[in-house]
């Protein structure tokens, strides 16, 4: 499938995935399309993973993980991303190691992600508890601060790059703070009256209904 004039012009895309390319289990209508039109044309993808591999990342990375061990509220990293199976005790170790001087990070503060019934609490909604259980606050590491994409270049390598997201809050204010143009898809719950409403450097570059409806030229 031809790639449209919008995207053409660019070398590679760092693609959110929660709100573009799904909601829920199901992929959205074309975007397994558009994301097979954007490979066929040699454009370079990065796409943002948490959950499972981000845990296989920290392990990766020598730290020992401490969940569901004796150990867990004497830990000295305490590291929070989104989970659809949080449970008290995880909570409250993380609220013990931190009020032991554990460092504090986390992937992202989003209120909510996009589920086919409606908007379920995100990563900033678990945070939010460990943070105020703790007294602490945590370091971002991931959007909207701008260090996740610069990684996602070095990766990729150089060139004319585009962000996709959904989110203004996170995917657009991060990508205006790497300097990198962005287009926001209307498939997670923003919606054009918010990017009227958004401050200058939060507004994206393109704005389209859906991915498909970005990546692909239709004639």
């Amino acid at each position: 499938m031809p790639l449209s004039a919008t995207v053409r012009p660019y070398d590679q895309v760092i693609l959110d995935l929660d709100g573009c390319v799904w909601v829920g289990p199901d992929p959205l209508p074309g975007a397994v399309d558009a994301i097979e039109a954007l490979r066929d044309a040699g454009k370079r993808i990065a796409f943002v993973i948490g959950a499972e591999p981000l845990y296989k990342h920290v392990v990766d990375a020598g730290l020992r993980a401490l969940n569901g061990t004796d150990l867990a509220s004497r830990a000295e990293v305490v590291i929070v991303a989104g989970t659809d199976k949080l449970v008290y005790d995880d909570l409250r170790n993380a609220a013990l190691a931190l009020r032991r001087g554990a460092d504090f990070l986390a992937t992202s503060r989003d209120p909510t992600y996009p589920m086919p019934d409606g908007q379920w609490p995100g990563t900033g909604a678990i945070l939010a508890a460990v943070e105020y259980a703790s007294g602490r606050e945590a370091a971002i590491v991931g959007k909207p601060e701008p260090q996740l994409f610069h990684t996602a270049i070095d990766r990729l390598g150089e060139g004319r790059t585009l962000v996709i997201g959904d989110r203004l809050d996170t995917d657009i204010a991060a990508a205006a703070a790497a300097r990198l143009e962005s287009a926001l898809v209307l498939t997670g719950g923003a919606r054009r009256d918010d990017v009227a409403a958004a401050a200058g450097e939060a507004r994206p570059t393109h704005v389209a209904e859906s991915l498909a409806a970005l990546v692909i030229d239709r004639g």
